[in-house]
């Protein structure tokens, strides 16, 4: 398969023999062909799935805003066994999506020279993917704002709050071009997960700044909307000798309080992470001090459905610790336990000296002391914010936080 990249797409048992379907056409000159075999979840044959073949990078020269959250015409389609045939097509790098009425989706990608015939082999479809962003309405001007998936014939209108939601995506790594006709931004790096939703990268208020801490995958993204961060955060964890999560951050210094009220974070694994964090640097093995809401709310950990702790790693490097020899056992508060099961919950962690305090409150009035760390003088000016882990490679934890306040 001279020249074939068969990304993000599985190979399975070959298809049965069946006529080709007839392709797109192309160029005369040329005498090319791709052939391919598409299957659904349950191993059957994707028989009538829409094929559509693309320039890798495509964006629609004349988009409308008339063919909003829709595929234009197939190129080819799936015969009874699953097969497509695609033909004539200029030489060059290529992304070929494949959708059905059940709502999947598959995108495979490969690189066509001239004369030659490519087999990419046997493709499963998967669930739709999603992503969410926030466009800067500072560019609207009398023509409405769009937001188009490169390689795709994907094209949403941007809300008037700058709000925009792409669904019925294939999983795949994408640009989206956002804007005007005449003067787009282009997001590149958005990761759109099988069915999962992608929080793609956008503007954040200053102070605030987001990053990819660490071997972040999925990558995460984050968007700041009516006063709420969204955050996505991929695996592996905030734990042992390095980190791996999604950080939205400001810059502190001296003694910092932070307060949170965590709306949403999604049980994407025993131990996925909706945290509020100060950290040294943004190295992932930096020494940090984190006070997490843990979410397992299934039967996967039924003895501790959500949880609170406070962690950290005490020198650079080494293993994460917690909570017992990392916090003082000793605290008591008269304050009544605080319910944890139900969201939203509201936390903050104060730094005062090289002591961190954790508090946990309901309504955000009355706190219940929860732990404290003595003797950690991390330095002076550090990195203060929201930390989001799902705790696992092959989801996003969506996280939602209101009332963020740093002082």
């Amino acid at each position: 398969m001279k020249g074939a990249v068969p990304a993000l797409f599985l190979f399975l048992a070959g298809c049965s023999q069946g006529p080709d379907v007839a392709g797109a056409g192309g160029s005369s000159e040329t005498t090319n062909s791709l052939t391919a075999c598409v299957r659904n979840s349950d191993g059957t044959a994707a028989a009538g799935a829409a094929v559509r073949m693309r320039r890798a990078g495509y964006f629609s020269s004349q988009p409308s805003l008339g063919k909003t959250g829709t595929i234009i015409g197939a190129d080819a389609s799936t015969d009874s066994n699953g097969r497509f045939s695609i033909s004539g097509t200029a030489p060059g790098a290529y992304a070929i999506e494949v959708n059905n009425e059940k709502s999947a989706a598959v995108l495979m990608a490969c690189t066509l020279a001239a004369q030659e015939t490519l087999d990419l082999g046997v493709a499963t479809l998967r669930p739709y993917a999603a992503a969410i962003g926030m466009a800067d309405t500072t560019l609207r001007s009398a023509a409405p704002l769009f937001v188009q998936v490169g390689g795709l014939e994907r094209l949403v209108a941007v809300a008037a709050d700058g709000r925009y939601s792409l669904t019925s995506l294939p999983e795949g790594i994408f640009s989206l071009r956002i804007g005007s006709i005449d003067a787009p931004t282009i997001i590149s790096g958005v990761q759109a997960v099988s069915a999962d939703t992608a929080v793609a990268p956008s503007s954040l208020p200053a102070p605030w700044k987001a990053v990819a801490v660490g071997n972040e995958t999925p990558r995460g993204g984050a968007m700041f909307t009516n006063g709420q961060f969204t955050v996505a955060g991929g695996g592996p964890d905030i734990w042992g000798t390095a980190d791996g999560f999604h950080f939205v951050y400001c810059r502190a210094a001296g003694d910092i309080e932070i307060t949170v009220q965590v709306l949403r974070s999604e049980n994407t694994s025993i131990f996925s992470k909706a945290a509020i964090m100060i950290r040294e640097s943004l190295d992932p093995s930096a020494r940090h001090v984190t006070f997490s809401l843990n979410r397992d709310d299934s039967s996967q950990s039924a003895a501790q459905p959500n949880s609170t702790v406070l962690f950290g790693r005490l020198i650079a490097g080494d293993t994460t610790l917690a909570p017992a020899p990392f916090s003082d056992t000793s605290v008591t508060d008269t304050i009544p336990a605080v319910d944890k099961s139900k969201l939203p919950l509201f936390l903050r962690l104060v730094r005062t000296g090289d002591r961190f305090s954790a508090y946990v409150s309901a309504d955000g009035i009355v706190w219940r002391l929860e732990e404290i760390r003595r003797s950690l003088p991390l330095a002076d000016s550090v990195y203060v914010g929201l930390a989001v882990s799902s705790r696992t490679t092959g989801k996003l934890n969506t996280a939602i936080f209101d009332n963020v306040i740093v002082r």
